[in-house]
Formats: structure tokens, C-alpha cells, sequence
């Protein structure tokens, strides 16, 4: 049932502009809220990626 409801709200979203169909992206309940900014999650990756490269030559 739930796969039904998620199925019909997505049809919902279909809008046709300029010759193209356009949907949002589709998030699980509660989910948007969460990752409103990542940038702190981005940033430690990226630093991570960094080390790595400043350790291991052959990588970079």
C-alpha cells in the first residue's frame, strides 16, 4: 500500500514545461529534514580525501 501512495504522489509531480516533463526528487518521509546542509559532512570528507592524497603518493 505504501508503494501504491508513494507511486501516486509521484505521478502528481509530473509537470510539463517547455516540451520537457520535470519531477522533483523523491524523499523518504522525514529525510529532507536531515540533510538540509551537508556542508560540514562535505567539508570532513573532502579533508579526509586530502590526508589520503598526502599520504599515499601513488593515488595523486
Amino acid at each position: 500500500m505504501e508503494m501504491k501512495r508513494y507511486l501516486v504522489n509521484l505521478i502528481n509531480q509530473f509537470v510539463f514545461v517547455d516540451g520537457r516533463y520535470r519531477v522533483s526528487l523523491p524523499w523518504k518521509p522525514g529525510m529532507r529534514e536531515v540533510l538540509q546542509n551537508n556542508k560540514t559532512v562535505a567539508r570532513k570528507r573532502f579533508e579526509g580525501l586530502v590526508r589520503r592524497f598526502k599520504c599515499d603518493h601513488e593515488l595523486f
